[in-house]
């Protein structure tokens, strides 16, 4: 990740517009190839396989300009930036393969009514290996990517690439099978094919819609919050916590925090303000937090 080290423009931003170029020239070069072998060998396993590719292709170019829309700063309209664009791609991203499914599911079920012997060349073998290993190092590449900035839609694309290896993989099967045993499952690989991909972009929809519904915050988050806040010797409790994420970068909270009621409001607004910096510093959180005056000896007691 030599990239998040240069200086320049929003390193997310930046990282992201590269791995998108990276998934547009890997995926036209597979849809290419792929597309020869499906066109010459009329195989319509393959050449759905390539239109894949190339539906893949066009997803990296929804995430590139999701994540560009993404970076642009807050305005009057949206006073919370417009990071939520980036979940709005992976929806699209989410879409785009359950419709490719649903087409290629189509088109291998004519295929298995009317079944055509398909018998790969060596060469249409090696366009198949070559493609799988290059969605593995794709998968591989953009998990990589999606840890390290944190975002939603390049992980739907990097379980995109594995399921694109998993079909791939089918449908290479399904070649071998028909070369040695003479047996045409071209349709039935391409039905199984697809069927894969409806399920697995019915999986990244609800992935991608949960942030743009509102999680809960997490257990751990909860807990973390907590403990900085009752580090602090003027914190007597803590209860409402309200979290809501706008996006990588972009989380918002609130919190009731119990002081002593005898103490003076200079102080409690003193210890308050600090204690939003530092959780902001260390958490990456924009807390607000609203005083509760107690009666000490009773909030101990809770």
């Amino acid at each position: 990740m030599r990239l998040l080290k240069r200086k320049g423009e929003p390193t997310r931003a930046r990282v992201a517009r590269a791995a998108s170029l990276v998934g547009i020239l890997a995926n036209f070069l597979l849809f290419l190839g792929k597309l020869a072998v499906g066109v010459l060998f009329q195989s319509v396993s393959v050449t759905a396989d390539a239109v894949n590719n190339l539906t893949d292709s066009a997803s990296s170019v929804v995430t590139l300009v999701g994540f560009r829309l993404a970076a642009k700063p807050a305005d009057e309209q949206h006073p919370f930036g417009h990071a939520r664009i980036e979940y709005l791609a992976g929806m699209i991203v989410s879409f785009l393969v359950v419709f490719l499914g649903l087409e290629l599911g189509l088109s291998a079920a004519e295929r298995v009514v009317e079944p055509v012997r398909t018998v790969l060349s060596g060469a249409a073998f090696a366009v198949l290996i070559v493609s799988v290993l290059v969605k593995l190092l794709l998968m591989l590449f953009y998990r990589r990517v999606a840890k390290g900035i944190g975002s939603e839609a390049m992980d739907a694309v990097s379980k995109d690439c594995r399921n694109d290896a998993v079909s791939t993989s089918a449908v290479l099967l399904g070649a071998v099978i028909s070369r040695f045993f003479g047996v045409d499952l071209d349709g039935w690989f391409g039905a199984a094919v697809a069927l894969f991909i409806v399920l697995s972009g019915v999986s990244l929809i609800r992935e991608t819609a949960d942030p743009l519904l509102g999680l809960a915050p997490s257990k751990s988050l909860i807990e973390s919050v907590r403990a900085r806040l009752l580090s602090s010797p003027g914190i007597l409790g803590m209860h409402d916590l309200l979290v809501h994420s706008y996006g990588e970068g972009r989380t918002f909270a609130s919190v009731h925090a119990e002081v002593d009621e005898s103490r003076t409001l200079s102080d409690v607004h003193a210890e308050i303000d600090a204690l939003e910096r530092e959780v902001g510093e260390e958490l990456g959180i924009h807390l607000v937090i609203h005083p509760d005056p107690v009666e000490k000896n009773n909030s101990e007691n809770a």
